[in-house]
């Protein structure tokens, strides 16, 4: 299907059910999992920024706790995350 956003990734963020979200980035083997406050696009189409607050942070590979802190600025290669959006949970869900 054709849609009129710049890219998919445009598209996705402007649902209007998409609150939370889960970034993992395979590189530092972390998750992150918070309210999406903003996103944009670069410059350089390999890049994603995206900022969550409200945010836990756990190990990605074994799922445990890591800290919990107001915000999260992330900017990273395309590659190297990817985001999941948990449609529908409220906002004091423990589930990730």
């Amino acid at each position: 299907n054709k849609f009129g956003d710049l890219n998919v990734w445009a598209f996705t963020m402007n649902l209007k059910d998409v609150e939370w979200a889960v970034v993992r980035d395979y590189e530092q083997n972390l998750m992150y999992y918070g309210y999406v406050r903003a996103y944009s696009d670069v410059d350089d189409p390999g890049i994603i920024e995206i900022l969550l607050v409200g945010v836990t942070v756990y190990n990605e590979r074994t799922g445990d706790q890591l800290y919990k802190t107001d915000k999260v600025y992330l900017s990273r290669r395309r590659d190297l995350i990817t985001v999941d959006l948990p449609l529908g949970l409220q906002e004091d869900s423990t589930n990730v």
